[in-house]
């Protein structure tokens, strides 16, 4: 592989990181989280439930705005922001057991997480498009970021869970923080 191949995949690798911070850590992970939480915070069924329905509430809110955020600042940039207030999100997680900071918290994260799933879907279409002979490949890269934050998720949080969900929290934004950085 020459070094322009190359380097298409090493930087669909890294916007892959965005799926991963959306996908694995800001919904997959909530699952995981959700057991503990329930039973420290004294949660309701409905409760739980809302709390994955503000983030997909986000979600949408978010898939909606991005092409008006990234008028305005590129798509570049509207990634950056949108790892960012991911990451922020879930750190906050950490800080709070009241249900309706939560609720936000959870909404802000769906924002987040679409503004990083939908800019980085287009840069990775305009970067399959420009490398054509290896799109299928970088396409790949690019949606298998969500794979390695479920799995991610997966393995390190059950034992971090052993000492409460805020340590969790922290680990997933300290985690989404490292992803934006790379």
């Amino acid at each position: 592989m020459h070094d322009e191949a190359a380097q298409a995949l090493w930087d669909m690798l890294a916007l892959s990181l965005g799926g991963a911070v959306a996908l694995g850590f800001a919904r997959f992970a909530y699952a995981l989280l959700l057991p503990v939480m329930r039973a420290d915070l004294n949660w309701s069924f409905t409760l739980s439930g809302a709390m994955n329905a503000a983030n997909a509430l986000g979600y949408l809110i978010g898939a909606l705005t991005t092409n008006l955020l990234s008028a305005r600042v590129g798509l570049r940039r509207t990634f950056q922001i949108g790892m960012l207030v991911t990451a922020v999100s879930l750190l906050l997680c950490a800080l709070t057991g009241a249900s309706l900071p939560l609720l936000l918290l959870r909404l802000a994260a769906g924002v987040g997480g679409a503004w990083v799933l939908v800019s980085g879907g287009a840069l990775a279409a305009l970067a399959a498009r420009a490398h054509a002979a290896q799109s299928a490949r970088l396409l790949g890269v690019f949606y298998g970021g969500a794979g390695i934050g479920i799995v991610l998720s997966a393995v390190l949080l059950p034992p971090l869970l052993q000492a409460g969900w805020r340590g969790a929290w922290l680990a997933l934004g300290g985690a989404a923080l490292a992803c934006l950085a790379l």
